[in-house]
């Protein structure tokens, strides 16, 4: 019965892994100048031949991309969490609300950080449909949406006992965090290897996280337990 949570556990420590090798082979690639064309040729994809400051697609695409990347912005990540969290501690899931306040919290106080200490511009060979307040690098919007929506997923799939469904739970944290990726490049407002960074390295935090609160929550209990975060013996809703 271990087999199963032993060998997710060693998948979780791989992600982590090859999240932060991905990150510094990024940094470095940003540093050295090594990744400049490729950035400049993905973010004009995004645009019309000869004019940089139209987006490609139709007045109505334009609005969805800025109505995808708020999905990773503060305020609506914050709110979403804090709705979370109320329906956690309603069912006294302590561990599990201070698992995702955790997640959130450093998250964005690694993208913070990293924004001071890069200290990237943001584009400017393009028009910014957004509006920006910080630098570029890593993309606040990508690392964020990462954590925030793999962390919901980690507790999310804990209260469910199909395994096609735990997947595909995952899947959409992921894929939410893809597209809110990909807006910020469509919108001009980020590098494609500021994204990248972001999502390697909000997936890395996010596994860290979790394999901590797993660590915690399992370290004083027999191996083969599967129980869920904060929870004793009871079945979630």
């Amino acid at each position: 019965m271990a087999a199963q949570p032993n060998r997710n556990i060693t998948m979780i420590q791989l992600g982590i892994l090859v999240g932060l090798i991905l990150f510094v082979a990024d940094v470095i690639a940003v540093h050295t100048g090594y990744i400049d064309g490729i950035d400049h040729t993905v973010l004009q994809w995004f645009r019309v031949d000869g004019n940089p400051d139209q987006a490609i697609g139709p007045p109505w695409f334009e609005e969805a991309a800025a109505e995808i990347t708020t999905l990773g912005s503060y305020t609506v990540v914050i709110i979403v969490c804090l709705i979370t969290t109320g329906v956690l501690l309603s069912y006294r899931l302590y561990a599990a609300s201070a698992f995702i306040a955790v997640s959130l919290v450093g998250g964005a106080l690694i993208s913070s950080l990293l924004k001071l200490l890069f200290e990237r511009p943001r584009p400017d060979i393009v028009e910014h449909l957004d509006r920006t307040f910080t630098y570029s690098f890593p993309s606040g919007h990508a690392l964020i949406s990462s954590v925030t929506y793999l962390t919901l997923a980690a507790v999310a799939v804990r209260f469910v006992e199909r395994r096609q469904t735990r997947r595909f739970v995952i899947t959409c944290a992921f894929l939410l965090a893809a597209l809110v990726g990909i807006s910020r490049v469509y919108l001009g407002v980020h590098w494609p290897s500021d994204v990248f960074a972001g999502w390697c390295l909000g997936g890395a935090w996010a596994g860290t996280c979790w394999y901590a609160a797993h660590w915690l929550t399992h370290r004083n209990r027999p191996s083969d337990e599967t129980e869920d975060l904060g929870r004793s013996h009871t079945r979630g809703p």
